[in-house]
């Protein structure tokens, strides 16, 4: 299987994934607050940049984020 076909793979099974986990317990907002939230590790001085309450940063959003930034192809 080429890169290719392992992305497109892995973002349709994340989204995949997302998309049952959403719609299978709706939660609150501060439910969501917790386990998964993202640990920010900025520079000192850095202001913590400012997230949507109903769309949190979660290490799932920013290793996917990262896989498409470095991506070559693109």
């Amino acid at each position: 299987m080429n890169k290719l076909c392992s992305l497109v793979l892995l973002v349709v099974a994340t989204s995949g994934v997302v998309g049952t986990v959403s719609f299978a317990a709706p939660q609150t907002a501060g439910a969501r607050a917790g386990a998964d939230e993202y640990q920010w590790k900025l520079p000192k001085g850095f202001p913590k940049p400012r997230v949507p309450a109903d769309n949190p940063m979660t290490p799932a959003k920013v290793y996917l984020g990262t896989l498409l930034f470095y991506d070559q192809r693109m």
